[in-house]
């Protein structure tokens, strides 16, 4: 179902619950088209027995990636400046630091009944580690067409 079909359905029956019973109400709602399923959702929803749905992940464990890219490729520009400099070393000795601090605390969080974050900042995480692989793979079939003479 939709939500602006189940949106116009909990309206009317905010409307006429009042009024009507709750058996002749979905008796309507069914008689005006739409199906026995849609009603019984809608009911339910109105009553308060189905959970609200969660919103999604993806925009926070998008954010969480791109932070771990820029991390990753500020640390990439240091040492590309500053060769093994105390500057460069000693950002690059504390990013995987920070990494494994945020894997701990995604399971941290998921552990704590905190699911929401802790899904965000693992999944975060793994497409960070998804794109840094294939960033990865991609340096090495340079290196190796460089070195093959391909």
């Amino acid at each position: 179902m939709q939500k602006r079909d189940l949106a116009a359905l909990l309206d009317y029956l905010r409307e006429n619950s009042a009024s009507y019973s709750l058996e002749s109400l979905r008796a309507q709602i069914v008689k005006a088209g739409h199906g026995p399923a849609a009603a019984d959702h809608a009911i339910a929803v109105f009553e308060g027995k189905v959970p609200r749905s969660e919103p999604a992940v993806w925009g926070p464990a998008l954010l969480v990636a791109l932070v771990d890219l820029a991390l990753a490729f500020l640390c990439y520009e240091l040492w590309a400046w500053h060769g093994a400099g105390k500057a460069s070393c000693s950002a690059v000795a504390l990013v995987p630091g920070l990494y494994l601090t945020q894997l701990f605390a995604s399971i941290i969080l998921l552990a704590g009944g905190k699911e929401r974050w802790g899904r965000a900042l693992l999944l975060g995480f793994l497409i960070f580690f998804a794109v840094g692989a294939l960033i990865g793979f991609g340096f090495f079939v340079r290196w190796l067409a460089k070195v093959t003479g391909s």
